[in-house]
């Protein structure tokens, strides 16, 4: 894979991620469209590991305000209140079901 077909293929993926289409078919077509191979499995988890650390520095400051609500409510006990406050119980609530 040259380097013009992984940063085309990595741009491609990384805004179809917020696509309802995945973006393993975004790259199927232009694969198909301009004749390049198939992206080995390395390049693949290179562009969604690129593009999950690119969503996390996108919302960095949500994160912090869930984080530090979070961590204020262990330490003071306090009742959430807000949904910063609420939503790790949230997250842990869903990762919890079967």
């Amino acid at each position: 894979m040259t380097l013009i077909e992984s940063l085309l293929l990595a741009v491609i993926h990384g805004l179809s991620r917020f696509l309802p289409l995945g973006a393993e078919a975004h790259e199927r077509i232009l694969q198909q469209l301009l004749g390049w191979p198939a992206a080995e499995p390395i390049w693949k988890s290179t562009f969604a590991v690129g593009a999950l650390i690119a969503v996390l520095f996108f919302f960095i400051h949500d994160w912090a305000s869930i984080l530090s609500s979070f961590i204020q409510m262990l330490v003071a006990r306090k009742k959430p209140m807000t949904f910063d406050e609420r939503f790790p119980f949230f997250l842990i609530f869903c990762t919890a079901l079967p």
